[in-house]
């Protein structure tokens, strides 16, 4: 019996090979783009499950009262942990990270900016599986001064060599290898290269450290999480934690926006909208594929006539049908996976971490392929499988019943929906990309082109090393500046401050100290005060510069000469006068509104912060590269120098909005071709069915231009209501993503009109020209058709 099927399914196949190319076509294109998403939400929601115990796995994060959220406790908390746990804690694990070091390997240096430490005796790999490839488990972590790492890293250190027993320092700290371990997943939101085991590092008294826990499963994490913020360590309020949440391991890289994470954490809208418009591909995939499909069996009523005359029974007929719709779909899943296979090095590239192709060795993922293709045959021969073997022979002789325009009705119902979620995903494409043009062009308040950023800049202690290097560097006439400072793109805690008269205390405002060219580097306008009017840059220690952000918070006319106090929490309160206004600049990006800010600027400071900058006019970067680097050892021979562009730094925080413009313009491209491919075979099909009538109005005089509107008619009112229907419902999903920005661009429906009209050419230009080579037949051949 099925051998029979198969037969049958292969001389219809035969018999309409462009009808049947066309649907082959466009389900391996929709199929290719949807598992490649589902490659990509497999990755972002599978973050941290290879470890053996994830679900029972959490990280407790806090914030202290005016500060934000972080991902970490202060020490005082998890020393208490550590010694006294509460019940259903086991395999607790505190690690820390340092700044940006350096590790000497012989002769060599090398920057180790991914380092964390753990304390003698850690469970760090009873709680974390990650596979060991070289070393004793037992003693993996046992001594101080020791480092394990990452398997990348050993080999960069002790090329062809086994680099357990090898030995390098630190920054100043001498360390034994104890343990290489494979290079990390890219599913896990820890971030390190290499692990070293320090002694009294995880217990300054100033500091604060990452902590996880295992919690029993008849234990409520959130409770655990009450009863530490309820711990009486005698801290004053200013380092004490107002709050503190207990994070499931898993949820860690979707759900948890903090400052200072490990690693960047995932984007859940975007990873909402990657699903969306593949959604919106394969459904418009699958709509040509059961609209064509329809059509094409709603043509085989005599073939089925016969069937039942002959003694071919309702369920003979429904699997047949149903046989043939889910066999063109499986007959593409070859191609899918070559095509993936094809792309995934160029879409990895794109979204910036590595898939592998699951498809061709996961049983679980492969299953899933095959059970979305099986899905797509079963809609696609739905209609026919459950209405025509329902139809009486006679109206099958006949061509014409109910049943028969009850498929008409449900293919225009169809292609309503093509059309609605065509315009919905042009007039998206459009705004995503509009409002990436708007933040590219929006002025941020400074000038990052041509700034570089020297990080590890605390590595120059002391004044006279800052003013030093200051010096040698602005000896190179292509140098025009030279500050230190955070800038736009960096992490930094918020401060409290209180104004002065004030009984209301405020944590919101991100402060910094700098020196006076700190405004000449970025080009950021100084308002009004003292500081910016006096040629002197002799002020005052106390000296504050504020920006317009604050002032406004504040409702203060005129700021200058007002007090700051910057100890709010403290018995000994600390004010600082402002002698200075500057123009609000961008620190994080559009999505957010300008933060209230303190800049403690004062020349030949003792420290820097975080960054030298410098601003550069040069045409050959790489030289002012290497100039920078040799004045950089004259100061710090130590180490080797690092920095980066300022400007490709902020281009990071729009990366992935970037991802999402280019990537909705490549799916809306490609959306509208499968739609022209499933017209061309519809057009082809009505074409087909309405040669005789062509022929007959040919004969009676008929122009070209009312045959054209014959078939155009067919589409024109589904049209029309797709762009009502993309018109409300584009609007509102348009506008609540825009709703994360603070500056944004206005929505205005007459895009989606314009979308609907774009639509309509392309329609209007697709089924004319198609429908064109029928209308030029001669009409003696058109009458006698069939």
């Amino acid at each position: 019996m099925l051998r029979s099927f198969l037969k049958i399914a292969l001389r219809n196949y035969r018999k309409q090979k462009l009808y049947h190319l066309i649907n082959f076509t466009g389900l391996t294109i929709g199929l290719s783009c949807c598992a490649l998403v589902v490659l990509y939400v497999q990755h972002e929601s599978s973050y941290d499950s290879f470890h053996h115990n994830p679900e029972d796995t959490y990280r407790f994060a806090g914030k202290r009262v005016y500060g934000p959220w972080i991902p970490s406790m202060e020490i005082q908390y998890t020393q208490e942990l550590m010694k006294h746990p509460f019940p259903g804690m086991t395999n607790m694990v505190r690690i820390s990270r340092t700044p940006s070091k350096y590790s000497t390997v012989g002769n060599q240096k090398f920057n180790t900016n991914k380092t964390l430490i753990l304390e003698p005796g850690s469970r760090f790999f009873n709680l974390f599986d990650f596979k060991l490839l070289q070393g004793n488990p037992e003693s993996l972590v046992s001594a101080p001064n020791t480092a394990i790492l990452t398997a990348s890293l050993a080999e960069k250190y002790f090329p062809g060599q086994g680099a357990v027993g090898q030995t390098f320092k630190f920054d100043s700290l001498l360390v034994k290898v104890t343990g290489v371990i494979e290079d990390l997943p890219t599913n896990t939101h820890l971030e390190f290269e290499q692990l070293i085991v320090h002694p009294t590092y995880l217990d300054r008294s100033n500091g604060s450290s990452i902590f996880y826990s295992n919690i029993n499963r008849n234990t409520n994490a959130d409770l655990v999480a009450d009863k530490i913020q309820q711990l009486n360590l005698g801290l004053n309020e200013y380092d004490s934690l107002a709050a503190i949440k207990a994070q499931p391991l898993e949820s860690i890289h979707l759900n948890s926006k903090m400052t200072f994470e490990l690693k960047k954490g995932g984007n859940k809208t975007q990873l909402f909208i990657f699903s969306l418009i593949a959604l919106i591909i394969l459904v418009i995939s699958v709509t040509n594929y059961t609209n064509l499909s329809s059509a094409l069996y709603s043509k085989r009523s005599n073939e089925i006539a016969m069937r039942k005359v002959l003694g071919s029974s309702k369920g003979q007929l429904s699997f047949q049908f149903m046989f043939e719709s889910v066999l063109i779909a499986c007959l593409c899943l070859p191609v899918v996976i070559f095509i993936i296979e094809s792309l995934l090095p160029e879409f990895n590239n794109f979204i910036g971490i590595e898939l592998e192709n699951k498809f061709v060795s996961d049983p679980v993922s492969i299953l899933l392929l095959v059970s979305i293709a099986v899905l797509t045959g079963v809609l696609g021969g739905i209609y026919p499988s459950f209405v025509l073997p329902q139809l009486k022979i006679l109206n099958l002789f006949r061509r014409e019943s109910k049943s028969l325009r009850g498929g008409l009705l449900m293919r225009r119902v169809m292609i309503t929906t093509q059309f609605t979620l065509l315009i919905g995903l042009g007039a998206m494409a459009y705004f995503t990309n509009k409002q990436l043009q708007f933040m590219a062009n929006k002025d941020l308040g400074f000038e990052a082109e041509g700034v570089i950023k020297i990080k590890q800049a605390w590595a120059l202690q002391g004044a006279d090393n800052i003013r030093n290097l200051k010096n040698r560097l602005m000896e190179n006439p292509s140098i025009s500046g030279v500050s230190q400072g955070y800038v736009p793109g960096d992490e930094d805690y918020t401060m409290n401050y209180q104004p002065e008269g004030s009984e209301v205390a405020y944590s919101d405002a991100l402060s910094a100290g700098t020196d006076h060219d700190y405004f000449q580097v970025l080009d950021i306008e100084g308002l009004e005060g003292p500081y910016f009017s006096e040629a002197s840059n002799e002020h005052p220690r106390s000296s504050l510069l504020v920006n317009e952000a604050l002032v406004r918070k504040l409702g203060w006319d005129n700021p200058i000469g007002k007090r700051i106090n910057t100890r709010p929490d403290s018995p000994e309160p600390r004010y600082h006068e402002i002698r200075g206004v500057f123009k609000d600049y961008n620190f994080f990006s559009l999505h957010q509104d300008v933060t209230p800010m303190l800049l403690f600027a004062r020349d030949n400071r003792e420290y820097v912060n975080q960054n030298i900058l410098v601003k550069v006019n040069a045409v050959n970067m790489a030289a002012m590269l290497d100039y920078i680097s040799n004045v950089w050892d004259e100061f710090v021979p130590e180490g080797p120098v690092r920095f980066e562009l300022m400007e490709t730094d902020i281009q990071k925080a729009y990366q992935n909005d970037a991802h999402t413009a280019k990537l909705s313009i490549i799916l809306s491209a490609l959306a509208i071709g499968l739609a022209v491919l499933g017209l061309v075979g519809l057009t082809a099909y009505i074409s087909e069915l309405k040669t005789k009538e062509v022929g007959i109005r040919k004969v009676l005089g008929a122009p070209l231009l009312s045959l054209l509107m014959i078939f155009n008619k067919e589409f024109l009112p589904s049209l029309l209501i797709a762009t009502g229907l993309a018109g409300v419902v584009g609007y509102y999903a348009v506008s609540q993503w825009l709703g994360s920005f603070a500056y944004r661009i206005h929505v205005d429906l007459l895009t989606f009109a314009g979308a609907g009209i774009a639509v309509l050419f392309v329609t209007v230009l697709t089924v004319s020209l198609q429908s064109a080579r029928t209308a030029a037949k001669n009409p003696v051949v058109a009458l006698r058709h069939e």
